[in-house]
């Protein structure tokens, strides 16, 4: 796919396999967030990219077998790769099938800089599967603040440090605009979070390698700055005032946990429609 990745390639591979599969007209949907496109900078697709997810939505209504669908769209991907001829197909290492892991190498085997990781989940979706993904991407503010689902276990768990960094960002994007601009020493411990974010898969293969403790800094900018910016966040849209609320309630996409928050209305269509809108000006 060369040197920068080819995104509306990507999707559109995707979405002729979901295409494919749905041979009973269901309405299958796919979608493949790396969840930068929320800082809208084309630039990280120049980067090594190694973890891709691919969001399998399916309507509300319809009865089906989650895992049946995720492997079929797994053979179907890799029957579409090898038809194109990608070295992309030989770099994936490692596969997600919903929750179940698939190591494609020995347990013992070190992995390169260029393989990759695909993560394949199928969800029941009420709307649509990019709505249901955003809902997430907000509601993930309440699993930040109460430690639920990814933003649990970051005090032992390296890997769960790098999710609540890129997790944090993410929230930042969405709701920094309701809280008091930043402190200049504030604003350098924010642009130091990104040099803290590892794209490593090896943690995967070998899980125990990611038990550590965070180091000082890491300590100093998760309990001064993040956890405090996440508490005033989760307030402030939730403000007491006589604004219409939503409740969201949903489960994590990589953890079992129910999230739920309450949020005002105006902030919450503020939210989804710049998810919505980076996600698919990213292409």
């Amino acid at each position: 796919m060369g040197k920068i990745f080819n995104n509306r390639f990507w999707r559109q591979i995707l979405t002729e396999v979901c295409q494919k599969i749905d041979g009973q007209n269901i309405g299958l949907q796919v979608i493949s967030p790396f969840g930068f496109e929320l800082l809208e900078d084309r630039n990280f697709f120049s980067r090594n990219l190694r973890r891709f997810y691919a969001y399998i939505g399916i309507p509300g209504r319809i009865n089906f077998e989650k895992d049946a669908i995720a492997s079929d769209f797994k053979k179907s991907l890799f029957a579409k790769l090898t038809q194109i001829g990608t070295q992309f197909i030989d770099d994936i290492v490692i596969i997600y099938e919903n929750e179940t892991l698939h190591k494609l190498r020995n347990n013992d085997y070190i992995c390169k800089p260029t393989d990759k990781l695909l993560d394949i989940q199928v969800r029941s979706v009420e709307i649509d599967i990019l709505t249901d993904y955003a809902n997430y991407i907000i509601a993930i503010l309440d699993g930040l603040y109460r430690e639920k689902g990814e933003g649990k276990d970051y005090n032992t768990c390296e890997k769960q440090r790098w999710r609540l960094y890129q997790l944090y960002i993410m929230q930042e994007t969405i709701f920094g605009y309701l809280l008091p601009t930043m402190t200049i020493s504030e604003k350098i411990a924010y642009g130091s979070i990104s040099t803290m974010i590892r794209n490593s898969i090896q943690v995967f293969y070998a899980i125990n390698t990611s038990t550590s403790k965070p180091s000082w800094q890491e300590k100093e900018i998760i309990h001064h700055l993040i956890k405090p910016r996440i508490e005033k966040m989760y307030n402030a849209v939730n403000s007491e005032n006589n604004h219409p609320k939503i409740k969201l309630s949903c489960k994590g996409y990589h953890f079992a946990d129910e999230l739920n928050l309450i949020i005002d209305l105006d902030i919450y269509h503020r939210a989804i429609d710049k998810i919505k809108r980076t996600y698919l000006m990213l292409e």
